[in-house]
């Protein structure tokens, strides 16, 4: 079991770190002035309609 054991606490770090990354993220999303959050998110939506 240790193999399995280090293969499901790896996989619980990782997500913790992506968890940290996406709040982190969502803060600085939170702090912008509102016309800026709105123009970015339109560019997004532009950016990832084209794919």
């Amino acid at each position: 079991m240790g193999l399995a054991d280090a293969l499901i606490f790896a996989f619980a770090a990782a997500v913790d770190v992506a968890v940290l990354v996406a709040l982190r993220r969502f803060r600085r999303w939170q702090h912008q002035r509102p016309a800026e959050r709105i123009s970015r998110g339109l560019v997004l939506a532009i950016r990832y309609q084209r794919i």
